[in-house]
């Protein structure tokens, strides 16, 4: 957590972040790996702290996994996002 926050985010976040329950919920495909996609980009922020890169990453991680479960030749697409070297010019 940030101590740049103010108390009473602060007093959300810390409660969120200690409660063991996992959230489920539906998410299709394509807005699985648009989610990835945003966040590989977003991983590349300097301005993310560790920790923030880290959990982010992670989500990313976990539908990752789930597309390539229902699509293992997305695998090698998703996990070529990672590498800044490959991206598409716009």
């Amino acid at each position: 957590m940030s101590d740049e926050l103010p108390p009473e985010v602060l007093k959300v976040l810390s409660k969120l972040w200690s409660d063991p329950r996992p959230l489920h919920m539906v998410i299709h495909p394509r807005d699985a790996w648009v989610t990835v996609a945003v966040i590989q980009y977003a991983t590349r922020n300097p301005q993310l702290s560790e920790t923030q890169r880290d959990s982010a990453i992670a989500v990313a991680r976990v539908l990752q996994e789930a597309i390539r479960s229902i699509a293992p030749e997305a695998a090698g697409y998703l996990e070529d996002g990672w590498n800044p070297a490959l991206d598409v010019a716009r």
